[in-house]
């Protein structure tokens, strides 16, 4: 079994997401809305390149991994139709 969470759950920001994951003794993260330093919160997928990297170096130096990801193709916020 492999347990995860949604990281913006437990924190906005990156470093937050990270630390809430690692005091849980999980080795998994479902990546959503994120915010990285020098960079507004945003979904995982369209924050800039720089920010996309910087928070794929800090999972990677975690030791983190991405298990899935939460995308905003429909959402709460969207109308259909």
């Amino acid at each position: 079994m492999k347990l995860m969470g949604v990281g913006d759950e437990a924190a906005n920001s990156i470093d937050g997401q990270i630390q809430a994951t690692r005091d849980l003794g999980w080795k998994f993260i479902e990546m959503r809305t994120v915010e990285v330093p020098g960079f507004p919160k945003a979904n995982f997928h369209e924050i800039p390149g720089a920010a996309f990297d910087l928070a794929a170096r800090k999972l990677e130096t975690s030791g983190l991994q991405v298990y899935c990801f939460g995308s905003a193709v429909m959402n709460w916020a969207k109308k259909v139709g």
